[in-house]
């Protein structure tokens, strides 16, 4: 299974062939849920809840993105969502944003591309009370863009969050649309 595994590896990173569109902006909307680390909630609640925790919620995201090369680009992203403490019942809301840049591996069967993404980026969490903890985040994840149609794709990615003190996750699924690049590439 390993060396099944490495192959794979070496052939995805060996392969020139098309990835994503050199110079095409992606725009993209997405739903998902952001799963919290356990210990997060001891800046709302400090003593009165000691073993309270976020409850893991669903919301909605936007990106925005440019392909540098057919395997290079950065992208924009912005996340809100409201979640509460599970015990205490605090509301809160979540603002989650972050730059990344995002590595496509070579394009499968002309409509899958798996990638990586990492970035820098801060989540935002603001509590009913007037409380509220910003904290500086870096991001590491992995998904699968699935191209449909002319300029049309989806995606599916796995991603996780890392400060100072929490590690936090995130699921989504996306659609989005492709703008720009040579129009030839976009026909069957």
């Amino acid at each position: 299974m390993k060396r099944m595994v490495a192959a794979l590896a070496l052939y995805l990173l060996a392969t020139p062939a098309l990835s994503e569109d050199k110079d095409t902006v992606s725009l993209y909307l997405n739903t998902g849920t952001y799963f919290f680390d356990s210990s997060r909630p001891e800046e709302f609640v400090g003593d009165d809840f000691p073993n309270d925790s976020y409850a893991d919620s669903t919301g909605i995201g936007i990106g925005i993105g440019y392909n540098i090369t057919e395997h290079w680009s950065f992208e924009g992203y912005y996340s809100r969502f409201d979640t509460d403490l599970k015990d205490s019942g605090i509301d809160v809301r979540v603002d989650v944003y972050h730059l990344d840049f995002m590595y496509n591996f070579h394009r499968w069967l002309d409509c899958w591309t798996p990638y990586v993404a990492f970035g820098l980026g801060e989540t935002w969490l603001d509590g009913e009370l007037n409380e509220e903890d910003r904290s500086l985040q870096g991001n590491l994840g992995m998904g699968l863009k699935f191209h449909s149609g002319n300029r049309i794709q989806y995606r599916f990615e796995v991603r996780g969050y890392r400060d100072d003190d929490f590690t936090d996750a995130r699921v989504t699924f996306g659609i989005g649309y492709l703008f720009g690049g040579d129009d030839w590439r976009y026909h069957n």
